[in-house]
């Protein structure tokens, strides 16, 4: 589209017109390319441990960020071997689990702990 509109002689139109369209098109490129290795990598990611545990408590952290918003993130506590073991759940599992229910705690790698409602 661009070339034929350059070949065109009474669009007016010159190469430095498109220069923002051009960075544009690079910033979404370079994004879907980070988007698609993200993706890749996370084929080769495997759970180490896992726990079916029951639930002793739930909380909300809230945290201001330096613009003002509040970010939230939803912990599930149990006991596990007379041990206190907490995850972070989404929204959605957090506002479904109750005590007593059971849920699987699971780490991936070296990282934090993540919760899920077994179905």
């Amino acid at each position: 589209m661009i070339i034929a509109t350059l070949n065109n002689e009474n669009s007016g139109a010159k190469i430095t017109d498109f220069i923002p369209l051009f960075f544009f098109i690079l910033i979404i490129a370079a994004f879907a390319v980070s988007s698609f290795i993200s993706w890749i990598r996370s084929f080769s990611e495997k759970v180490n441990e896992y726990w079916f545990v029951t639930i002793s408590n739930m909380y909300i952290d809230r945290k201001r960020t330096n613009k003002g918003r509040i970010k939230r993130k939803y912990y599930i506590v149990a006991d596990v071997n007379e041990k206190n073991m907490e995850a972070q759940c989404s929204l959605k599992v957090y506002n479904r689990a109750q005590k007593g229910d059971e849920v699987l705690f699971f780490t991936i790698g070296d990282s934090e702990m993540y919760c899920v409602y077994p179905e």
